[in-house]
Formats: C-alpha cells, sequence, structure tokens
C-alpha cells in the first residue's frame, strides 16, 4: 500500500512547470505582437517570483504589462505599443505548484510587414502588370492597317 501511495504522488512531487506552448512561438516571426502568452504543462503559482520580460538580444528592455495567470497552466501579458521590427527575447520566470522556481526564454523575430504578405509589393506588382498589358495592346501592330502606299497589306 506505501509503494502505491508513493507511485500515485511521483507525479506531483517532482512537479516543475516546463513550457509548452506560447505566443508568439519561439524561432518565428510574427507580423502583430499585442500580447505574449505561455502555457506550462504544470500549474503556475501567482506570487512574488512572477515575472514576464520582453528584451532585445542585447538585454534592452521594452515596456510591456504585468504577467497575469488567467488558467492554472496559462499567463498572459499585454504589450501595448508594438516594438519596432526585430529581434526579442521573452524571458520568464515562475513558481511551480511544488514550490520550485523555473526560469526560461525564447526568442522570436518581429516583423509588422512579415504578416501583409507585402500587401504594398502586390498592388504596386498588379498596377505594373496592368500598366505593361495596355502598352503591349496600344503599340501592337494591326492587321488592317494600309501601308505606305495606301493599298491594304495582304
Amino acid at each position: 500500500m506505501a509503494i502505491t501511495m508513493l507511485i500515485g504522488l511521483g507525479g506531483s512531487v517532482g512537479a516543475h512547470s516546463s513550457l509548452v506552448d506560447s505566443l508568439p512561438v519561439g524561432g518565428e516571426t510574427v507580423s502583430t505582437l499585442d500580447e505574449i502568452v505561455l502555457e506550462f504543462g504544470d500549474a503556475v503559482v501567482d506570487d512574488e517570483f512572477l515575472r514576464v520580460t520582453l528584451e532585445t538580444p542585447e538585454g534592452a528592455g521594452f515596456t510591456i504589462g504585468d504577467a497575469e495567470i488567467v488558467d492554472p497552466l496559462t499567463i498572459r501579458v499585454d504589450v501595448p505599443e508594438p516594438p519596432p521590427a526585430g529581434t526579442y527575447f521573452v524571458r520568464y520566470r515562475v513558481t511551480s505548484i511544488d514550490g520550485d522556481l523555473g526560469e526560461g526564454g525564447f526568442l522570436f523575430d518581429f516583423d509588422p510587414d512579415a504578416g501583409s504578405g507585402g500587401a504594398a509589393t502586390w498592388i504596386l506588382l498588379g498596377v505594373g502588370v496592368f500598366a505593361v498589358a495596355g502598352m503591349l495592346l496600344l503599340l501592337r501592330p494591326r492587321g488592317d492597317a494600309p501601308a505606305a502606299s495606301g493599298r491594304p497589306v495582304t
């Protein structure tokens, strides 16, 4: 019976909160950044150690909101104003339900133009294609135009 109790407690005694998902996703490029969402494999505690920061790779901080636990596994932080385009590091510190302090982080790229598919580029390309097509239609030789002698070309 004692062995059964030890096996049953094993999952919670060694519980450490490791990051299982995030928004933005580490290593990816995002075109919008209005929040940071971190999802952990085990419950995290809302305590004085809870912290999420947004930094450049060189360590310069960027102002974001306070970390908020939205459910036992998920932390959300508002990003009130998107940073300039570039590479950023999300750093977090959490306390797991068993009291262990965990820290980690990940890099991602922020490029406001990445998600638009280069809309301005596509619009300009479309206008250019139509302009070239129109010019080709206007400048094409016509088969029914009279020759220099005044007689139709056959």
